[in-house]
């Protein structure tokens, strides 16, 4: 049996925040899933959800609580660290949880006919496996090996950095909430 190794680069934000964005790979590529974060369910369905927003940009994947976040975390995530890494399993910024629990209540609330996926995949269970905290940007990787590249590892430390730059450059223009 073969082990699965996970590594996690963090950025840290300024402040915590209250919009959220995760990032991750769609198309059927199995292997870099999120373990129960599915984002070829999340680009199927998101579209019809009040208050999520969403775009690809290349092979990557880009959902938010606001049309600003997620533009702003999608054009520099279209960067090659992120592309290039065969491991990527999930991109959480700010707020992540906050994406994946109103995604999750969204879909639940329409699912009569699926009560074994609902049963299985409740809110709590699906924000328990996002990284990271609403005050960091979090690059996960989960592979058959470690990442012992230190070049692949400072490019994704690097986009880590630039994605928080970019969300917080975001944030900072959007008007106040409440």
């Amino acid at each position: 049996m073969s082990s699965l190794w996970f590594t996690y680069v963090d950025a840290e934000l300024t402040a915590q925040a209250e919009e959220g964005v995760v990032v991750g790979n769609p198309g059927g590529r199995d292997r870099r899933r999120h373990e129960n974060v599915d984002f070829d369910r999340f680009a199927e369905t998101v579209s019809d959800m009040e208050g999520l927003f969403a775009t690809t940009t290349d092979d990557l994947f880009v959902m938010g609580t606001s049309t600003a976040t997620v533009q702003a975390v999608a054009d520099v995530s279209s960067e090659e660290a992120l592309r290039a890494s065969e491991d990527l399993n999930v991109v959480a910024v700010g707020n992540a949880s906050s994406v994946v629990a109103a995604w999750t209540e969204a879909i639940n609330g329409g699912l009569e006919w699926e009560g074994s996926w609902k049963a299985e995949n409740s809110v709590d269970d699906l924000v328990d496996d996002v990284p990271g905290d609403a005050a960091t940007v979090t690059v996960e990787t989960r592979g058959q090996d470690r990442i012992r590249d230190g070049d692949e590892l400072r490019r994704l430390a690097e986009e880590a950095v630039s994605i928080a730059d970019a969300f917080e450059g975001a944030t900072a223009r959007m008007p106040p909430s409440g």
